[in-house]
Protein backbone atom coordinates (compact mmCIF):
# COMPACT_ATOMS: atom_id res chain seq x y z
CA UNK A 1 0.00 0.00 0.00
CA UNK A 2 2.86 1.73 0.76
CA UNK A 3 4.74 1.86 -2.77
CA UNK A 4 1.37 2.80 -4.58
CA UNK A 5 0.54 5.66 -2.15
CA UNK A 6 3.93 7.52 -3.34
CA UNK A 7 4.65 5.96 -6.69
CA UNK A 8 4.66 8.69 -9.62
CA UNK A 9 1.19 8.56 -11.17
CA UNK A 10 1.19 8.81 -15.10
CA UNK A 11 -1.48 10.08 -17.64
CA UNK A 12 -3.65 7.03 -18.26
CA UNK A 13 -3.90 5.19 -21.79
CA UNK A 14 -5.14 7.55 -24.38
CA UNK A 15 -8.62 4.94 -26.09
CA UNK A 16 -7.89 7.38 -29.04
CA UNK A 17 -4.39 6.02 -29.69
CA UNK A 18 -5.40 2.32 -28.68
CA UNK A 19 -8.02 2.66 -31.17
CA UNK A 20 -6.16 4.05 -34.04
CA UNK A 21 -4.05 0.66 -34.09
CA UNK A 22 -4.56 -1.41 -36.88
CA UNK A 23 -6.56 -4.54 -35.76
CA UNK A 24 -4.04 -6.83 -37.35
CA UNK A 25 -1.34 -5.03 -35.32
CA UNK A 26 -3.70 -5.50 -31.98
CA UNK A 27 -1.91 -8.81 -30.88
CA UNK A 28 1.56 -7.40 -31.16
CA UNK A 29 0.76 -4.42 -29.26
CA UNK A 30 2.51 -3.89 -25.92
CA UNK A 31 1.99 -1.35 -22.77
CA UNK A 32 3.70 0.73 -20.28
CA UNK A 33 1.60 0.54 -16.54
CA UNK A 34 1.36 2.70 -13.77
CA UNK A 35 4.48 2.95 -11.79
CA UNK A 36 1.96 2.67 -8.09
CA UNK A 37 0.25 0.06 -9.26
CA UNK A 38 1.60 -3.78 -8.86
CA UNK A 39 0.79 -6.80 -7.93
CA UNK A 40 0.89 -8.76 -4.92
CA UNK A 41 0.59 -12.72 -4.39
CA UNK A 42 0.83 -14.47 -1.05
CA UNK A 43 0.14 -18.00 0.49
CA UNK A 44 -2.48 -16.39 2.43
CA UNK A 45 -5.22 -14.38 2.93
CA UNK A 46 -3.71 -11.46 3.14
CA UNK A 47 -5.95 -8.77 1.76
CA UNK A 48 -9.57 -10.84 3.57
CA UNK A 49 -6.90 -10.07 6.68
CA UNK A 50 -6.42 -6.81 6.17
CA UNK A 51 -10.54 -6.05 5.08
CA UNK A 52 -11.39 -8.21 8.32
CA UNK A 53 -8.79 -5.56 10.50
CA UNK A 54 -10.48 -2.57 8.69
CA UNK A 55 -13.80 -3.10 10.71
CA UNK A 56 -14.30 -1.90 13.61
CA UNK A 57 -16.39 -5.01 14.99
CA UNK A 58 -15.20 -7.57 12.55
CA UNK A 59 -18.06 -9.67 11.28
CA UNK A 60 -17.47 -13.28 11.10
CA UNK A 61 -14.16 -15.70 11.73
CA UNK A 62 -11.67 -15.79 8.65
CA UNK A 63 -10.39 -19.02 7.88
CA UNK A 64 -6.59 -19.02 7.60
CA UNK A 65 -6.26 -22.61 6.23
CA UNK A 66 -8.04 -20.92 2.97
CA UNK A 67 -6.12 -21.10 -0.10
CA UNK A 68 -3.76 -17.27 -0.66
CA UNK A 69 -4.48 -14.20 -2.84
CA UNK A 70 -3.50 -12.31 -5.03
CA UNK A 71 -4.00 -8.29 -4.90
CA UNK A 72 -3.71 -5.88 -7.47
CA UNK A 73 -2.94 -2.81 -5.87
CA UNK A 74 -3.57 0.82 -7.95
CA UNK A 75 -4.51 4.59 -7.30
CA UNK A 76 -7.47 6.23 -7.89
CA UNK A 77 -6.83 9.98 -7.73
CA UNK A 78 -4.99 9.97 -3.76
CA UNK A 79 -6.38 6.96 -2.77
CA UNK A 80 -5.23 3.18 -2.62
CA UNK A 81 -7.43 0.53 -3.86
CA UNK A 82 -6.78 -3.38 -3.95
CA UNK A 83 -9.15 -5.81 -5.41
CA UNK A 84 -8.72 -9.41 -5.79
CA UNK A 85 -7.71 -10.71 -8.96
CA UNK A 86 -7.55 -14.15 -10.39
CA UNK A 87 -4.67 -16.18 -11.62
CA UNK A 88 -5.48 -15.38 -15.39
CA UNK A 89 -5.60 -11.57 -14.38
CA UNK A 90 -2.13 -11.83 -12.67
CA UNK A 91 -0.56 -14.03 -15.29
CA UNK A 92 -2.27 -11.19 -17.40
CA UNK A 93 -1.43 -8.20 -15.58
CA UNK A 94 1.97 -9.60 -15.31
CA UNK A 95 2.74 -10.64 -18.85
CA UNK A 96 1.69 -6.94 -20.19
CA UNK A 97 3.54 -4.96 -17.34
CA UNK A 98 6.95 -6.83 -18.22
CA UNK A 99 6.15 -5.38 -21.88
CA UNK A 100 5.17 -9.16 -23.43
CA UNK A 101 2.92 -8.71 -26.33
CA UNK A 102 -0.91 -8.36 -25.43
CA UNK A 103 -1.27 -11.89 -27.75
CA UNK A 104 1.31 -13.52 -25.57
CA UNK A 105 -0.22 -12.16 -21.92
CA UNK A 106 -3.89 -13.81 -23.53
CA UNK A 107 -2.37 -17.27 -24.53
CA UNK A 108 -0.46 -16.77 -21.14
CA UNK A 109 -3.44 -15.77 -18.48
CA UNK A 110 -5.69 -18.60 -20.49
CA UNK A 111 -3.01 -21.67 -20.12
CA UNK A 112 -3.47 -20.79 -16.15
CA UNK A 113 -6.98 -19.63 -16.48
CA UNK A 114 -9.05 -21.54 -19.08
CA UNK A 115 -12.01 -19.60 -18.17
CA UNK A 116 -10.15 -16.42 -18.11
CA UNK A 117 -12.53 -13.20 -19.81
CA UNK A 118 -9.59 -11.68 -21.84
CA UNK A 119 -12.24 -8.71 -22.49
CA UNK A 120 -13.43 -7.85 -19.31
CA UNK A 121 -10.37 -8.32 -17.52
CA UNK A 122 -8.72 -5.48 -19.68
CA UNK A 123 -11.73 -3.76 -19.51
CA UNK A 124 -11.51 -3.48 -15.77
CA UNK A 125 -7.52 -2.76 -16.75
CA UNK A 126 -8.27 0.39 -18.76
CA UNK A 127 -11.13 1.48 -16.60
CA UNK A 128 -8.81 1.51 -13.30
CA UNK A 129 -6.34 3.22 -14.62
CA UNK A 130 -3.50 0.70 -14.97
CA UNK A 131 -1.96 1.13 -18.46
CA UNK A 132 -0.39 4.43 -19.82
CA UNK A 133 0.44 3.91 -23.62
CA UNK A 134 0.63 1.38 -26.14
CA UNK A 135 3.56 0.88 -28.55
CA UNK A 136 4.32 -1.92 -31.06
Amino acid sequence: RLQTSIAEQHASLDLQVLAEVPQDKLPELRFHHQPSAHTFTSAYPTLSIWELCQQAEPEGELDLGTSGERVLFYRAGLDVQMRRISVGEHVFLARLCKGRSFAEACEAALAEEPGFNVQACFAAIVRDQILTDCYL
